[in-house]
């Protein structure tokens, strides 16, 4: 899948708002099984297990390799 998730105050931030660590998102990207469309912006993204926690998480293709993380939260069970 992804190799590089390309991080900045802005990213980081908006995660850390929601309780998510930089690892989390990144370990969430790695074990996801399929990738799923946002509703509202049509973005990629997953829902993925991560730590005891499911978490949805959404980002911008770069590239085939690249992503840039534009949210991630977690999601009740």
């Amino acid at each position: 899948m992804y190799l590089d998730c390309l991080w900045d105050d802005w990213n980081t931030e908006k995660l850390a708002s929601h309780d998510v660590t930089i690892e989390e998102f990144e370990e969430a990207v790695l074990v996801a099984r399929r990738i799923v469309r946002s509703t509202s912006t049509n973005r990629p993204g997953c829902f993925a297990h991560v730590r005891g926690r499911l978490l949805r998480c959404v980002w911008e293709e770069i590239d085939e390799s690249t992503i840039y993380p534009i949210t991630a939260f977690e999601v009740e069970q």
